[in-house]
């Protein structure tokens, strides 16, 4: 009995294999599946149709601004560049040889100047020759300025030459301003010459002065006595310009060149005081001369920098800072 209940129990969990359901279809209409089919086909049409008006547009963009390129290098083409680059090393010795010719004259080279004109003109220098009475000779020239004028430039020469006026000799200072054009590194004169009157270049603006006794901190006596002994010996060293002799006295040695000497420090322009960062610092006129006895002045700001063996100069100004 009891294996019969046994095997009665074990059959209440037999495995039961599941069936699966079959999967109900769905049916749809042919109306319906006409309207997907066409609603692809128009959204297909109007995308291609909005793709071509796309293209057609950027086509036209395209073709104006390749019109607007082609004028565009028509007109740089037609206007001469101001980046047009110009060598004016080569212009100076142009100029210098032009003004060897154009002024120098004298009855037995007329001729031969009227024919090496030529080679610097682009016309004919004997339609409006010019009528020189006396000898001219150059004493010097320098090209002052180089201008541009539309499609050309103009070369101010500043020039000096001697001739001879009421049987005496005369130099004259004079600008000639000279039209020419440039063409594949080549030059040639345009014009006949004129002069100009020479730009006033001299103006005005505030000097640098020395420091006044009351805007300053002064500094101890004993100190001012101690730079001002200082002074001579650091300034005979300084105009002998020795470079080695400057280093024990100065961060960055200046070398005067070796050819003037100490002839006076001006006392009374000795001021020392305390500068704004705490250097002890001085302003002074030292008179130098040459070795031909003539003289000129200078004026110094020292920033010194106190040593076991004495002062160190860390910066020098030629003027008064």
């Amino acid at each position: 009995m009891r294996l019969q209940d046994f095997l009665s129990y074990k059959d209440k969990f037999q495995k039961v294999k599941k069936v699966k359901e079959k999967p109900s279809l769905k049916q749809v209409k042919q109306r319906t599946a006409n309207i997907i089919v066409y609603g692809l086909l128009v959204l297909f049409v109007l995308v291609g149709l909005l793709g071509s008006l796309r293209a057609l547009g950027l086509s036209n963009q395209v073709s104006s601004l390749q019109k607007q390129v082609v004028d565009f290098q028509k007109i740089v083409e037609e206007v001469p560049s101001d980046n047009q680059s110009l060598d004016v090393s080569k212009v100076r010795q142009y100029m210098f040889d032009f003004m060897k010719v154009y002024i120098n004259y004298s009855n037995e080279t007329a001729s031969e100047r009227m024919t090496a004109l030529a080679n610097y003109y682009s016309f004919n220098p004997t339609e409006n020759p010019d009528s020189i009475k006396e000898e001219q000779n150059l004493t010097g020239q320098n090209v002052i300025a180089i201008s541009r004028q539309d499609d050309f430039y103009v070369a101010d020469v500043k020039v000096s030459y001697e001739t001879i006026e009421n049987g005496q000799k005369v130099s004259y200072l004079r600008v000639l301003s000279v039209p020419f054009k440039t063409e594949n590194g080549l030059f040639s004169i345009i014009s006949p010459p004129f002069f100009k009157q020479e730009d006033v270049l001299t103006g005005q603006a505030e000097p640098f002065l020395r420091k006044k006794t009351e805007d300053v901190e002064r500094v101890d006596q004993s100190v001012e006595k101690s730079v001002r002994e200082f002074l001579p010996i650091f300034f005979d060293k300084y105009a002998l310009s020795n470079e080695t002799d400057l280093t024990l006295l100065m961060k960055e040695p200046y070398l005067m060149g070796g050819q003037y000497t100490v002839q006076e420090i001006n006392d009374s322009s000795v001021l020392v005081y305390s500068s704004e960062n705490g250097q002890t610092a001085v302003q002074l006129s030292v008179v130098f001369a040459d070795k031909a006895g003539s003289t000129h002045t200078e004026h110094f700001t020292l920033s010194l920098v106190k040593q076991d063996s004495g002062w160190f100069v860390d910066e020098l100004y030629h003027y008064f800072k």
